[in-house]
């Protein structure tokens, strides 16, 4: 039966108020209206797709995603399906049907702002930055004046290694919005600046007008400690540091204590496990590279790059996520402390294969792929058992050069917390090469322990 004007209405209705702020009680009203208008009428892509759009709002990203997926099962190429499909994977952590969700949108078909903004996010999250940067070229250009999407399209330059058009729209953006100091803090580790020619005299400007922006703070710190340690004022360079470093670490939600029961708790379960004795999963696709930050991971990951036979998957967090999926719910994240306390409760075999499972689509193409996720040697002992074929790669560095080079990093998407506070770096370094040597006693001939200073000083050998 074709639906009714009166019911035609509804629909017109709920499109008209989509981009009005609702409370929540409107935004449920005007599900159960939709509820029972697919009822009567399932096949109305309209109203599947109206209906997710209410659900995303109603943060049921379940049920929004169970709607475009009946779109795209009639119509796989619908664009707003799609997008809508991006937006509930993205809203529940679940980055590899993200990231195949985005490939599956063609750039010059795609013209919706927030459904742009969600690709490039995901090619950024999984380091395909050339993809990226065409997103981000296509946004500027949309909205020629906008400080964040310039900015994006800067760093994507920049990660290509395209320093020059990096440094021209970087430069613009600093023109056109001085209190974008994000543009500040790229542009600063750009090249390598001069007595005779820098930006303090501007950063330091700028950074007595900030307004009392914490981020604006914090990036004008970083890009003039950078600054002054090119032209050897250390002593200021520090202060700069450390004030960037404080203001950071007052913003991380940062608890050591939860650490130090997290790094006593993997070992104990570790050693419940081992002697369990259970299956993994038969694969000798991953190549794991851990250890801490800034140590040389990714130096050792364009090097197996070059090998024909090996893939560079980045960091990936498909492992993690494998063992919350098994835990919890499909797409959830797990607070880790949660999760670890459960090992016993996994089945490694399966968790093995989910996680090979994972990192599809990115990977399968070769006969092997390397995962360069630092962090994942908090969770070896459960990859080793899970997928007893797999290689490791740990990076060691000088503990000074290190955490020295990790205090001087403004990391992304609030990792590493730890770093911002020379205290808690230092006691997070110390668990981390303790259970390290916990991992090199079990199961030592599965870890290959590389040298950084040694790997930069002979890299052939």
């Amino acid at each position: 039966m074709a639906p009714s004007t009166k019911k035609l209405g509804l629909l017109k209705k709920a499109e008209a108020t989509l981009k009005t702020p609702l409370s929540n009680k409107n935004i449920k009203e005007i599900i159960e209206t939709l509820d029972i208008f697919i009822a009567q009428n399932p096949n109305n892509i309209k109203a599947l797709i109206l209906y997710s759009h209410y659900q995303l709002k109603n943060s049921r990203p379940d049920m929004a995603g169970e709607a475009s997926s009946r779109v795209i099962t009639k119509d796989p190429n619908n664009i707003q399906a799609n997008s809508l499909l991006l937006r509930c994977y993205m809203m529940i952590g679940d980055n590899q049907k993200a990231f195949k969700s985005a490939l599956s949108l063609k750039v010059n078909k795609v013209n919706d702002l927030e459904t742009l903004e969600a690709m490039g996010d995901t090619f950024v999250f999984n380091e395909e930055y050339l993809l990226a940067k065409e997103i981000f070229r296509k946004l500027t250009a949309m909205q020629p004046s906008s400080g964040k999407y310039l900015t994006n399209l800067g760093a994507m330059l920049f990660y290509c290694n395209d320093v020059v058009g990096a440094n021209t729209i970087l430069k613009k953006v600093c023109k056109l919005n001085p209190s974008e100091g994000r543009a500040h803090w790229l542009l600063s580790q750009l090249v390598t600046v001069t007595t005779e020619k820098n930006h303090i005299s501007f950063l330091e400007s700028r950074l007595s007008n900030t307004n009392n922006n914490i981020h604006n703070y914090i990036y004008l710190n970083f890009a003039l400690a950078k600054e002054k340690e090119d032209i050897r004022s250390f002593d200021s360079a520090f202060e700069h540091l450390k004030s960037a470093n404080d203001a950071k670490f007052r913003t991380a939600n940062y608890n050591a204590d939860n650490d130090k029961e997290l790094f006593s708790l993997i070992r104990s379960q570790y050693k419940n496990l081992d002697n369990a004795d259970l299956p993994g999963y038969n694969s000798h696709e991953p190549i794991f590279i851990v250890g801490m930050p800034r140590t040389g991971t990714t130096l050792v990951e364009q090097v197996l790059g070059g090998e024909e036979n090996v893939f560079l998957a980045g960091e990936l967090q498909a492992f993690y996520r494998a063992m919350c999926e098994q835990l919890g719910v499909p797409g959830q994240k797990l607070p880790i402390l949660d999760v670890i306390k459960r090992t016993g409760d996994l089945n490694l075999k399966e968790l093995g294969q989910s996680y090979i499972n994972l990192t599809r689509p990115r990977t399968g193409n070769t006969l092997h792929f390397v995962d360069k996720m630092p962090a994942n040697f908090l969770h070896l002992g459960v990859i080793h058992k899970s997928l007893p074929n797999a290689k490791f790669i740990h990076l060691v560095r000088d503990p000074i050069d290190t955490c020295l080079s990790n205090f001087k990093t403004l990391f992304g998407a609030e990792t590493y917390p730890y770093s911002y506070d020379m205290e808690a770096l230092a006691s997070y370094y110390h668990q981390y090469k303790d259970l390290m040597a916990f991992w090199n006693q079990y199961f030592e001939s599965s870890i290959l322990n590389i040298n950084y200073e040694e790997l930069v000083r002979d890299p052939e050998t």
